[in-house]
């Protein structure tokens, strides 16, 4: 055998053994009947309608397909008198845009007033979670609604009904609306968003600027993402987002972020914007409420309208090195306590500025968001048993619980400022009497000639009970139902009690002619 064929056939016997070794390796070339991990990938195509967990096969257009018609376009028209130049309003100033979409304008004069009344139209998504009506969707998609309208594709034409909103979660973003349709509705499952991973894909669907049922596609970039400035009343200690690069736009908000088996596990909330040194810069981050914060308070929101969470009225922070060693502490687990609010569960139980709370009814506390998140999942009235550690100590401490939205609600208010001259901006809590207050000047101190403590009427509604019992703007309200009134804070504090039905119990100072202060009571009982 000459030399050259000796080598051909050497290379040949090589090449073969190279072959049978990669098979041997890599098991057979046909499909394995065992469970294969996961691949998440969109080049995987015709898949089972609902692929099954840990299978691979998958498709985006069939994830899609089964939720559309359970995905629905809201509507809401508002009403409201506004200045004549309110045209000129910027809205959207904030880093986040919430995705009503460009609101349109429709001012008309009424008829023998001074005052244009203003018809605000804007635009959201959700979507069904039950057969009878109910949808989910952000509670500032619904806001100041005076109407609210759903449309629903049948897959030939839409159908449009009139919603009612049955309730809010402001600190959430969260609203839950009904319709009533003639026939049984699509659904969406809910999924456990617990569960999600980074990396993991999502998919989004929504109205972005009218165009119907948008799909889009990401993957879950980040997971407990608090937002420093969100939609309306957003609690930012309270609510965390699923951070996603799937597309969001105007109008998607409400609307549902799907894991790839087509379950529903956020609810598009908010996106970042090119603002400022960072105009051009900022692509591809959009929020999404968890769907498991959100199943937390469905029952609440169906029930009452509302949720109700406990509050310990304490300011905290977190446990790290420096902290550990400057409290004389066993471990960096735990919240530290900055502020005690006077009147609230905390200071009401003894906690102090400096104690860490380390244990709630005997679970451990190791973070911030651990207390908050114990806490508020209990109901305002319940009585917790705090375990802290004080000057090296450990204490026991028995709170019972206030309601966070009414306390929150009055700390935001009070955070976000006042007005000229210290009027409260609208939308406080004084507007659930009718009315609108402000603090005492010292110019009016003046003219008082005595020593008064209280908040001064700047308006009374003319349809409101207070009206009818006799307050008017320039009265001096002192006390609450007998809980003394020196600022507006304390007059919010005082308010935030009360419930409806409750009788309400304003003591008074009215100016008569002759210019002396002279007291009274009005007294109504609370809508």
């Amino acid at each position: 055998m000459s030399r050259t064929k000796h080598l051909v056939i050497l290379a040949f016997v090589a090449g073969v053994s190279i072959v049978f070794g990669m098979l041997l390796t890599s098991g057979p070339l046909k499909r394995s009947t065992e469970t294969q991990p996961a691949v998440w990938s969109p080049a995987l195509a015709a898949p089972p309608a609902e692929p099954a967990a840990g299978t691979g096969n998958f498709s985006f257009a069939d994830v899609a397909e089964k939720a559309n018609p359970a995905v629905v376009s809201v509507s809401n028209v508002e009403f409201k008198k506004a200045s004549r130049d309110s045209q000129f309003d910027m809205p959207f100033e904030d880093p986040f845009r919430f995705f009503f979409g460009p609101r349109e304008r429709d001012q008309r004069r009424n008829r023998g007033q001074d005052e244009e009344e203003e018809r605000l139209e804007s635009g959201g998504s959700g979507f069904v979670i039950s057969e009878d009506g109910y949808i989910l969707t952000n509670n500032h998609v619904v806001e100041n609604a005076s109407k609210l309208k759903v449309s629903i594709e049948n897959g030939v034409n839409s159908e449009t009904y009139d919603a009612k909103l049955v309730g809010k979660d402001k600190s959430i973003d969260l609203a839950l609306i009904k319709i009533n349709p003639s026939h049984k509705l699509p659904t969406l499952p809910l999924g456990d968003s617990d569960a999600l991973r980074v990396g993991e894909w999502v998919i989004a669907i929504g109205n972005p600027l009218n165009y119907e049922h948008t799909v889009t596609v990401g993957v879950v970039s980040g997971k407990g993402r608090r937002l420093q400035q969100g939609p309306g009343e957003l609690d930012e200690t309270l609510a965390s987002f699923i951070q996603t690069d799937a597309a969001i736009n105007f109008g998607n908000s409400g609307g549902p972020l799907l894991n790839i088996r087509g379950q529903v596990v956020g609810i598009n909330t908010a996106i970042t914007r090119n603002y400022g040194p960072f105009a051009g810069l900022i692509q591809g981050i959009g929020f999404a409420l968890p769907i498991n914060q959100a199943r937390t308070v469905l029952d609440q929101l169906k029930q009452t309208g509302r949720v109700a969470r406990g509050y310990l009225g304490i300011s905290i922070g977190s446990v790290k090195e420096n902290e550990q060693k400057a409290f004389n502490l066993p471990s960096a687990s735990g919240a530290l306590v900055e502020d005690v609010i006077a009147g609230l569960p905390g200071d009401e139980a003894g906690l102090k500025r400096g104690d860490v709370i380390v244990s709630v009814n005997g679970a451990p506390v190791k973070s911030t968001v651990d207390l908050i998140n114990t806490v508020s999942s209990k109901r305002p009235g319940e009585t917790v048993a705090l375990g802290i550690i004080r000057d090296g100590r450990e204490m026991k401490f028995r709170v019972r619980l206030a309601d966070r939205s009414n306390e929150m609600n009055a700390r935001t208010e009070e955070e976000q400022g006042q007005g000229a001259e210290g009027e409260e901006p609208e939308g406080t809590a004084a507007e659930r009497l009718g009315i609108r207050v402000t603090e005492i000047t010292p110019e009016l101190r003046k003219n008082l000639r005595r020593r008064v403590e209280g908040v001064v009427v700047l308006s009374v509604k003319p349809s409101g009970k207070a009206w009818d019992e006799g307050l008017r703007k320039g009265m001096i309200i002192t006390s609450v139902n007998n809980t003394e009134v020196r600022s507006a804070r304390d007059l919010r504090a005082a308010i935030a009690k009360l419930r409806q039905g409750d009788y309400v119990r304003l003591y008074t100072l009215k100016q008569d002619p002759s210019g002396e202060w002279r007291g009274s009571f009005v007294i109504f009982q609370l809508e």
